[in-house]
């Protein structure tokens, strides 16, 4: 009878779902109603999709997983994220063999929501777990009174509410900046003590999460997250960037008619998701768009990657939870605005991290045994994601964005190629993996193919991969210290990787991450290619976008490793006296506070100018010195020539009393490692007629000041 009753009342709540989203279209009974359907409806599918992995090998004694044991919140969350994912992928079916209109979303819900109840009765019908046991599971033991009163006598409720007045202070001071001009990067308006909140809050939730019990910890690592991607949301009210608007008007015409001719073949992914959500929520499709990246990693990325880490590795809690905040150690520029590309680079993070628990309990992994210090299984224990269930969520990525979703794809190959090991997947692994190198330069030849965008092979303007001055000294510490962490970062990632791997090597575990190996030198080998090749509806300047993003995702790829190895280093921590503790902490804090800083677009000295310098006589560099302080230094060298041994002045003279020629120009330029130079020339400078006539010659720009001052541009 209680069955009965549970399907009647759940039929219900999908019936006011489709009454509001097609006929009384209320923003207010639209954002509930539909919340509640997701938590409801996501809470059964998860229960449906663990079902096997808890109950199966273990026999029914995995009480975490199995449906008399309590609810987590690894079921929920995961399975209102799988819940988005079908709506996302199957929506994306649709819209390209038909469309997606009010009818077709309406269908698509009934659809989904009863065979979900379908596969929860037929799963469940002998469970006594009942919906009502959602509160009881999932929030109840975080609210019981021994816990608020450990919570109120421990040091953490003071660090929880320092925290939460800081996050507040620091949205406020994002709100009151809000500008509807055109600034070249929120920087400009946002005031410099938001980077103290900023980083005194990231201190604070690190303190925090060392204390080793926290109902609220998850809580305050996602609103983290939120507050460190969503600067642009915020600030810039008409919106941030370029493509965002073209991907939010493509989704207001599919929203209001059905669809947009031509059918794009790409992006699918993200526009069916945001309109069948904007069809139920009643919400506007430019607020969704919005609102869909930054809210989507912040409540299911960090818990997550937490979950991963926790359920594959014999950790401690606090510890694992402050590495899901290292996501952030790398710039994020890819995630600070909704677009297809950022959000199936979310989809391959968050694959990458569940595919940690389909590699558990793999003989020669060593995550198996009762010696294995990387496994908290026991045996007979099987925990494991399903292999489908990844390939389904690859899907979903490839019709979001193939140039994320072609990597994801590599990596599940290679990882189903690792776990599956004998003599012919050897060889298929060798064969993959040489062939892989070549996969998105394929992709990109055979999308020309078929479409009116042709690609061109041409020498790349500038390689993603440089060799910059990571020393270059600009006497303004907080701007020094942050692009010398950009100049790095790359490579103490790799150095991380290179020690983990020796310390897994030495106990060997190495295979756990093989598959993240081979995609990373895949990948980069792909955006190397890339560089090479010129697509034709993408304007001169951003050519090398291609290869840069692959080049950034790579990147993550090592992440589970680079976590591996910050583990170590943290449990070590661990046993030092506190003032260790306190230098790790401090200098984490640090490093996420420069990360956001260097993840948004900047406009300071060394974006605004890094690629100039001028030569002028003694005067005009005195008046650089007064105008703009010791601020610009390139090599050394401040950008005006300082006629006290510094070697530009040299150059000056050169031109001056030699021969004003662009080659002399350009050893400037080599020497200082910029791009663009300016020769000054005032008029009353002795013999001006003729070095004017020859600088005239080679110059690449030429202006004057009240004809009383020129100025010669070069480009290198």
């Amino acid at each position: 009878m209680y069955k009965i009753i549970k399907i009647i009342l759940l039929l219900l709540l999908v019936i006011a779902v489709l009454f509001n989203s097609s006929w009384f279209k209320s923003l207010y009974l639209g954002i509930p109603l539909v919340l509640l359907y997701f938590i409801i409806f996501g809470f059964l599918l998860g229960r449906i999709i663990f079902s096997a992995i808890g109950g199966s090998a273990s026999g029914g004694k995995d009480k975490e997983f199995s449906p008399q044991g309590p609810l987590r919140g690894w079921q929920i969350i995961l399975g209102i994220f799988s819940l988005l994912s079908a709506y996302s992928l199957l929506g994306a079916i649709i819209y390209y063999f038909y469309q997606l209109n009010q009818l077709s979303v309406s269908i698509l819900l009934t659809v989904i929501s009863i065979a979900i109840l379908i596969l929860d009765f037929n799963t469940f019908q002998n469970s006594e777990f009942r919906i009502q046991n959602l509160f009881s599971n999932l929030i109840k033991p975080h609210l019981t009174s021994s816990n608020l009163i450990n919570l109120i006598k421990s040091k953490s409720i003071i660090l929880t509410i320092t925290y939460l007045i800081l996050f507040a202070i620091a949205i406020y001071t994002l709100f009151i900046s809000q500008t509807t001009e055109a600034i070249r990067s929120p920087w400009q308006v946002i005031p410099k003590a938001f980077f103290i909140i900023y980083f005194l809050a990231t201190l604070n939730l690190i303190l925090l999460l060392f204390t080793k019990k926290n109902p609220l910890s998850s809580l305050l690592i996602s609103l983290h997250f939120f507050l460190t991607t969503s600067v642009a949301f915020i600030i810039y009210k008409l919106g941030y960037g370029f493509d965002p608007f073209v991907h939010q008007v493509t989704e207001l015409a599919i929203f209001k008619n059905g669809f947009i001719l031509p059918k794009p073949f790409y992006y699918l992914g993200q526009y069916s998701i945001v309109v069948i959500l904007a069809h139920l929520f009643q919400i506007s499709v430019e607020w969704l768009d919005k609102l869909l990246l930054p809210v989507l990693l912040s409540v299911f990325l960090p818990f997550i990657i937490y979950k991963s880490l926790a359920k594959t590795f014999d950790w401690q809690k606090n510890l694992t939870q402050i590495l899901c905040l290292s996501f952030l150690l790398l710039p994020f520029g890819l995630f600070i605005a909704t677009t297809p590309q950022a959000l199936a680079n979310l989809y391959a993070i968050i694959i990458l991290f569940l595919s940690l628990l389909y590699l558990k309990d793999k003989p020669g992994l060593g995550l198996s045994g009762p010696k294995s210090d990387l496994s908290v299984s026991k045996p007979g224990q099987d925990r494991q994601i399903p292999f489908w269930y990844l390939i389904l969520l690859t899907l979903c990525t490839l019709a979001i964005h193939a140039l994320s979703g072609i990597p994801i794809l590599i990596y599940l190959i290679i990882l189903w190629l690792v776990k599956n090991k004998n003599y012919t997947t050897r060889i298929i692994l060798i064969i993959f993996t040489l062939l892989s190198v070549f996969a998105l330069p394929l992709a990109l030849l055979l999308n020309s193919i078929i479409s009116i965008y042709k690609i061109t092979i041409a020498t790349p303007q500038n390689f993603f991969i440089q060799l910059p001055n990571m020393f270059a000294r600009q006497y303004w510490y907080f701007l020094d210290l942050a692009y010398l962490y950009k100049n790095s970062i790359y490579l103490i990632f790799l150095i991380i990787t290179l020690l983990t791997l020796y310390n897994l090597v030495k106990h060997h575990k190495t295979q756990l991450f093989l598959a993240s190996i081979l995609t990373f030198a895949i990948l980069t080998i792909n955006a190397i290619l890339l560089s090479f090749i010129n697509v034709s509806f993408i304007i001169n300047y951003e050519q090398g976008d291609f290869s840069s993003r692959i080049f950034q995702l790579s990147f993550y790829f090592l992440l589970p490793i680079v976590i591996y190895g910050l583990y170590l280093l943290l449990e070590k921590t661990l046993a030092k006296p506190f003032i260790y503790k306190s230098f790790v902490i401090l200098i984490l804090s640090l490093f996420l506070s420069l990360s956001l800083y260097l993840s948004y677009p900047r406009f300071d000295d060394y974006e605004n100018s890094k690629l100039i310098i001028v030569l002028a006589n003694q005067m005009e560099s005195i008046a650089a010195l007064k105008t703009f302080g010791f601020s610009k230094y390139y090599a050394g060298q401040y950008f005006y020539p300082i006629p006290t041994g510094a070697r530009l002045y040299s150059y000056f003279e050169k031109m001056i009393y030699q021969s004003a020629t662009k080659q002399t120009v350009e050893e400037a330029m080599d020497y200082t490692g910029v791009k663009t130079a300016y020769f000054v020339l005032p008029t009353y400078w002795s013999h001006f007629v003729d070095i004017s006539a020859q600088a005239k010659n080679e110059a690449d720009g030429i202006y004057t000041v009240d004809d009383k001052i020129w100025v010669f541009k070069y480009f290198k």
